[in-house]
């Protein structure tokens, strides 16, 4: 997943869990068609969201214990992370318009930094 932040076992904590902004993370398997056609869509979408949600990808063959810890049993798998704490997840590919949802209420969800009062 190329636009996204690689995250590993070893960095999921420093950049996931410790980012002031709502983290979107796909966990994948590179040789998943749904993985693929997941990461398209989502590759597509983040330049809208650069400013107000980061992103990464965790490669489930490289890092099991991350997936079985959000409970993703199947790829693609899709969780968003604030305040250490889970706003979504999802399990399988999304229709665009409502990853779209999802990432709008995850960016303006409270406590988030920039957030218009």
């Amino acid at each position: 997943m190329n636009l996204f932040q690689d995250l590993t076992c070893g960095t999921f904590e420093s950049k996931a869990l410790a980012s002031n902004r709502p983290f979107v993370v796909a966990f994948h398997a590179p040789q998943c068609p749904e993985s693929q056609r997941l990461e398209q869509m989502l590759n597509e979408l983040a330049p809208d969201y650069r400013d107000r949600l980061e992103f990464g990808a965790v490669n489930v063959a490289k890092a099991g214990e991350l997936a079985s810890r959000y409970r993703v049993y199947s790829v693609p798998g899709l969780v968003v992370l604030f305040n250490n704490t889970v706003l979504y997840q999802v399990m399988g590919v999304l229709p665009r318009r409502e990853l779209k949802t999802i990432f709008d209420v995850a960016a303006r969800h409270p406590g988030v930094v920039g957030q218009p009062r």
